[in-house]
Protein backbone atom coordinates (compact mmCIF):
# COMPACT_ATOMS: atom_id res chain seq x y z
CA UNK A 1 0.00 0.00 0.00
CA UNK A 2 2.74 2.47 1.09
CA UNK A 3 4.43 1.47 -2.54
CA UNK A 4 1.28 1.95 -4.20
CA UNK A 5 1.05 5.86 -2.36
CA UNK A 6 4.34 6.72 -3.07
CA UNK A 7 3.75 6.45 -6.88
CA UNK A 8 0.63 8.15 -6.75
CA UNK A 9 2.49 10.52 -4.93
CA UNK A 10 5.33 11.23 -7.27
CA UNK A 11 4.09 12.46 -10.53
CA UNK A 12 2.09 15.08 -8.45
CA UNK A 13 5.20 16.04 -6.30
CA UNK A 14 7.12 16.53 -10.06
CA UNK A 15 3.90 18.42 -11.74
CA UNK A 16 3.76 20.45 -8.32
CA UNK A 17 7.78 21.22 -8.79
CA UNK A 18 7.40 22.16 -12.11
CA UNK A 19 4.62 24.55 -11.37
CA UNK A 20 6.65 26.17 -9.12
CA UNK A 21 9.79 26.47 -11.11
CA UNK A 22 7.71 28.10 -14.28
CA UNK A 23 5.65 30.69 -11.87
CA UNK A 24 9.07 31.77 -10.27
CA UNK A 25 10.45 31.86 -13.85
CA UNK A 26 7.38 34.29 -14.44
CA UNK A 27 7.94 36.44 -11.99
CA UNK A 28 11.71 36.86 -11.87
CA UNK A 29 12.43 36.92 -15.51
CA UNK A 30 11.12 40.73 -15.71
CA UNK A 31 13.10 41.81 -12.91
CA UNK A 32 16.22 40.08 -14.18
CA UNK A 33 15.71 41.98 -17.32
CA UNK A 34 17.02 44.72 -15.88
CA UNK A 35 20.70 43.46 -15.36
CA UNK A 36 21.56 43.16 -19.34
CA UNK A 37 19.77 46.53 -20.37
CA UNK A 38 22.00 48.29 -17.69
CA UNK A 39 25.00 47.15 -19.66
CA UNK A 40 23.53 48.23 -22.93
CA UNK A 41 25.56 50.21 -25.71
CA UNK A 42 22.26 51.91 -26.94
CA UNK A 43 20.74 55.49 -26.00
CA UNK A 44 17.30 54.05 -25.23
CA UNK A 45 15.58 51.47 -22.88
CA UNK A 46 15.54 48.24 -24.99
CA UNK A 47 15.52 44.61 -24.81
CA UNK A 48 17.49 43.03 -25.98
CA UNK A 49 20.18 44.92 -25.71
CA UNK A 50 21.93 46.02 -29.38
CA UNK A 51 25.58 46.51 -28.07
CA UNK A 52 27.53 45.90 -24.26
CA UNK A 53 29.24 48.63 -22.49
CA UNK A 54 29.52 50.36 -19.32
CA UNK A 55 28.45 54.03 -20.54
CA UNK A 56 25.46 54.30 -17.81
CA UNK A 57 28.00 52.90 -14.94
CA UNK A 58 30.06 55.30 -15.91
CA UNK A 59 27.44 57.87 -16.03
CA UNK A 60 25.57 57.15 -12.89
CA UNK A 61 29.11 57.24 -11.18
CA UNK A 62 30.39 60.30 -12.50
CA UNK A 63 26.76 61.99 -11.85
CA UNK A 64 26.70 64.33 -8.76
CA UNK A 65 22.30 64.06 -8.79
CA UNK A 66 22.60 60.23 -8.70
CA UNK A 67 25.56 59.94 -5.83
CA UNK A 68 23.97 62.30 -3.99
CA UNK A 69 20.79 60.12 -4.03
CA UNK A 70 22.87 57.32 -3.31
CA UNK A 71 24.37 59.28 -0.29
CA UNK A 72 20.99 60.14 0.90
CA UNK A 73 19.28 56.45 0.57
CA UNK A 74 22.75 55.41 2.88
CA UNK A 75 22.03 58.39 5.48
CA UNK A 76 18.46 57.59 5.76
CA UNK A 77 18.42 53.69 5.71
CA UNK A 78 21.60 53.86 8.56
CA UNK A 79 19.19 56.23 10.54
CA UNK A 80 15.96 54.26 10.36
CA UNK A 81 17.78 50.69 11.06
CA UNK A 82 19.15 52.24 14.11
CA UNK A 83 15.44 54.23 15.53
CA UNK A 84 14.04 50.71 14.30
CA UNK A 85 16.43 49.02 16.86
CA UNK A 86 15.95 51.55 19.70
CA UNK A 87 12.72 51.30 20.04
CA UNK A 88 12.23 47.67 18.25
CA UNK A 89 13.99 46.24 20.93
CA UNK A 90 11.88 47.57 23.99
CA UNK A 91 8.72 46.51 22.26
CA UNK A 92 9.42 43.05 21.57
CA UNK A 93 10.97 43.07 25.03
CA UNK A 94 7.03 44.51 26.37
CA UNK A 95 5.46 41.61 24.09
CA UNK A 96 7.97 38.76 24.98
CA UNK A 97 7.91 39.42 28.65
CA UNK A 98 5.24 41.87 29.27
CA UNK A 99 2.24 40.21 30.76
CA UNK A 100 -0.37 43.15 30.44
CA UNK A 101 -3.68 43.06 29.31
CA UNK A 102 -3.23 44.94 26.03
CA UNK A 103 -0.62 42.99 24.82
CA UNK A 104 -2.55 41.91 21.78
CA UNK A 105 -3.62 45.70 20.75
CA UNK A 106 -0.14 46.73 21.45
CA UNK A 107 1.36 43.65 19.24
CA UNK A 108 -1.49 45.04 16.75
CA UNK A 109 -0.14 48.20 16.78
CA UNK A 110 3.18 47.87 16.01
CA UNK A 111 2.25 45.26 12.89
CA UNK A 112 -0.55 48.05 11.55
CA UNK A 113 1.81 49.30 8.74
CA UNK A 114 2.02 46.40 7.39
CA UNK A 115 -1.32 46.56 5.91
CA UNK A 116 -2.02 49.94 6.80
CA UNK A 117 -2.41 51.96 3.04
CA UNK A 118 1.40 53.05 2.84
CA UNK A 119 -0.43 56.23 -0.03
CA UNK A 120 -2.75 57.49 3.59
CA UNK A 121 0.66 56.81 5.74
CA UNK A 122 2.06 59.21 3.24
CA UNK A 123 -0.13 62.00 3.00
CA UNK A 124 -0.88 61.62 7.20
CA UNK A 125 3.11 62.16 7.51
CA UNK A 126 3.52 64.79 5.17
CA UNK A 127 0.58 67.10 6.80
CA UNK A 128 2.28 66.44 10.25
CA UNK A 129 6.21 67.01 9.36
CA UNK A 130 5.30 70.05 7.50
CA UNK A 131 3.83 71.19 10.51
CA UNK A 132 7.18 70.40 12.29
CA UNK A 133 9.13 71.63 9.13
CA UNK A 134 11.20 67.97 8.55
CA UNK A 135 10.03 67.82 5.16
CA UNK A 136 13.04 67.08 2.78
CA UNK A 137 15.14 66.61 5.21
CA UNK A 138 16.90 63.35 6.07
CA UNK A 139 15.98 63.03 9.87
CA UNK A 140 12.18 63.54 8.76
CA UNK A 141 12.34 60.77 6.09
CA UNK A 142 14.36 58.09 8.36
CA UNK A 143 11.62 58.72 11.73
CA UNK A 144 9.00 57.93 8.29
CA UNK A 145 10.81 55.33 7.15
CA UNK A 146 10.89 53.91 11.18
CA UNK A 147 7.05 53.51 11.47
CA UNK A 148 7.22 50.95 7.84
CA UNK A 149 10.00 49.34 9.11
CA UNK A 150 9.43 48.61 12.86
CA UNK A 151 8.00 45.42 12.44
CA UNK A 152 10.23 44.12 10.32
CA UNK A 153 12.41 44.36 13.14
CA UNK A 154 10.22 44.04 16.16
CA UNK A 155 9.03 40.79 14.97
CA UNK A 156 12.07 39.05 14.90
CA UNK A 157 13.56 39.94 17.46
CA UNK A 158 10.44 38.83 19.57
CA UNK A 159 10.31 35.56 17.75
CA UNK A 160 13.87 35.32 19.23
CA UNK A 161 13.11 36.20 23.02
CA UNK A 162 10.78 33.81 22.62
CA UNK A 163 12.95 31.20 22.09
CA UNK A 164 15.33 32.05 25.11
CA UNK A 165 15.11 30.17 28.24
CA UNK A 166 14.34 33.13 30.54
CA UNK A 167 16.08 31.14 33.67
CA UNK A 168 18.89 32.32 31.72
CA UNK A 169 18.08 35.77 32.55
CA UNK A 170 16.67 34.48 36.09
CA UNK A 171 20.31 33.27 37.16
CA UNK A 172 22.14 36.20 35.63
CA UNK A 173 19.39 38.76 38.57
CA UNK A 174 20.22 35.92 41.09
CA UNK A 175 23.48 36.43 41.07
CA UNK A 176 23.23 40.02 41.57
CA UNK A 177 23.49 41.24 37.97
CA UNK A 178 20.59 44.48 37.51
CA UNK A 179 18.13 44.27 34.78
CA UNK A 180 20.21 46.59 32.42
CA UNK A 181 23.13 44.48 32.76
CA UNK A 182 21.88 41.01 32.16
CA UNK A 183 20.22 42.88 29.30
CA UNK A 184 23.56 43.70 27.67
CA UNK A 185 25.82 40.47 29.16
CA UNK A 186 22.84 38.27 28.63
CA UNK A 187 19.95 38.92 26.68
CA UNK A 188 21.53 40.63 23.59
CA UNK A 189 24.18 38.57 23.15
CA UNK A 190 21.75 35.41 22.86
CA UNK A 191 19.40 37.42 20.27
CA UNK A 192 22.43 38.48 18.85
CA UNK A 193 21.14 37.47 15.51
CA UNK A 194 17.93 38.52 15.08
CA UNK A 195 19.28 41.76 15.79
CA UNK A 196 21.88 41.77 12.57
CA UNK A 197 18.58 40.07 11.08
CA UNK A 198 16.44 42.83 11.68
CA UNK A 199 19.13 45.64 10.92
CA UNK A 200 18.98 44.15 8.13
CA UNK A 201 15.19 44.17 6.73
CA UNK A 202 15.29 47.88 8.30
CA UNK A 203 17.80 49.10 6.10
CA UNK A 204 16.56 47.32 2.69
CA UNK A 205 13.19 48.43 3.72
CA UNK A 206 14.16 52.14 3.48
CA UNK A 207 16.62 51.69 0.95
CA UNK A 208 13.95 50.80 -1.23
CA UNK A 209 11.25 52.66 -0.42
CA UNK A 210 9.79 54.93 -2.39
CA UNK A 211 6.03 56.32 -1.55
CA UNK A 212 6.34 57.84 1.55
CA UNK A 213 9.76 58.93 -0.01
CA UNK A 214 7.81 61.41 -2.77
CA UNK A 215 6.06 63.51 -0.24
CA UNK A 216 8.74 64.05 2.08
CA UNK A 217 12.04 64.57 -0.29
CA UNK A 218 12.86 67.62 -2.30
CA UNK A 219 15.77 69.85 -3.03
CA UNK A 220 18.58 68.09 -2.28
CA UNK A 221 16.74 65.17 -0.05
CA UNK A 222 16.03 63.06 -2.83
CA UNK A 223 16.59 59.06 -2.49
CA UNK A 224 17.91 56.74 -5.45
CA UNK A 225 13.99 55.34 -5.64
CA UNK A 226 12.63 58.88 -5.81
CA UNK A 227 15.37 59.83 -8.54
CA UNK A 228 14.64 56.60 -10.74
CA UNK A 229 10.71 57.21 -10.66
CA UNK A 230 12.11 61.14 -11.71
CA UNK A 231 14.04 59.83 -14.55
CA UNK A 232 11.22 57.28 -15.57
CA UNK A 233 8.49 59.85 -15.41
CA UNK A 234 10.10 63.33 -17.00
CA UNK A 235 12.79 61.39 -19.03
CA UNK A 236 14.34 58.17 -20.52
CA UNK A 237 17.49 58.01 -19.31
CA UNK A 238 19.21 54.66 -19.17
CA UNK A 239 20.57 55.26 -15.82
CA UNK A 240 17.80 54.07 -13.83
CA UNK A 241 18.79 50.72 -15.13
CA UNK A 242 22.27 51.22 -13.39
CA UNK A 243 20.36 52.24 -10.28
CA UNK A 244 17.20 49.49 -10.73
CA UNK A 245 20.31 46.54 -10.46
CA UNK A 246 22.06 47.97 -7.88
CA UNK A 247 18.73 48.32 -5.39
CA UNK A 248 18.18 44.70 -7.20
CA UNK A 249 21.44 43.36 -6.12
CA UNK A 250 21.05 45.05 -2.87
CA UNK A 251 17.99 43.10 -1.82
CA UNK A 252 19.52 40.38 -2.88
CA UNK A 253 22.76 40.49 -1.18
CA UNK A 254 20.51 41.03 2.19
CA UNK A 255 18.69 38.03 2.10
CA UNK A 256 21.42 36.31 1.74
CA UNK A 257 22.86 37.50 4.58
CA UNK A 258 19.57 36.85 6.55
CA UNK A 259 20.13 33.18 5.17
CA UNK A 260 23.42 32.58 6.23
CA UNK A 261 22.94 34.31 9.71
CA UNK A 262 20.14 31.70 10.23
CA UNK A 263 21.77 29.28 9.64
CA UNK A 264 24.97 30.30 11.67
CA UNK A 265 22.30 30.41 14.68
CA UNK A 266 20.90 26.94 13.83
CA UNK A 267 24.56 25.65 13.74
CA UNK A 268 24.82 27.15 17.48
CA UNK A 269 22.80 26.53 19.23
CA UNK A 270 23.15 22.62 17.71
CA UNK A 271 26.57 22.64 19.49
CA UNK A 272 25.81 24.43 22.28
CA UNK A 273 22.75 21.55 22.96
CA UNK A 274 19.95 24.03 23.14
CA UNK A 275 20.49 25.19 26.26
CA UNK A 276 20.03 28.89 26.44
CA UNK A 277 17.47 28.72 22.98
CA UNK A 278 14.96 26.19 24.83
CA UNK A 279 11.98 26.92 25.28
CA UNK A 280 11.41 27.82 28.97
CA UNK A 281 9.28 25.86 30.89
Amino acid sequence: MSTTGSRLDRPLSVGLKIWVGAVSIFLISPILMIIPMSFSSGRYLEFPPPGWSLQWYLAFLSSPEWMGSLSTSIIVAALTTLFSLLLGLPAALALARGRFTFRPLFFSAIALPIVFPVIALAVSLYYLFSLLHLIATPLGLALAHTVLALPVATIPLWAALRQIDQRVEWQALSLGATKLQTLATVTIPLISPAMITAALFAFVTSFDEVVVAIFLTGGDTVTLPVRIWQGLRFEIDPTVTVVASFLLVTSVAVLAAVFLIERFAAGSVSQRGGIAWKPAA
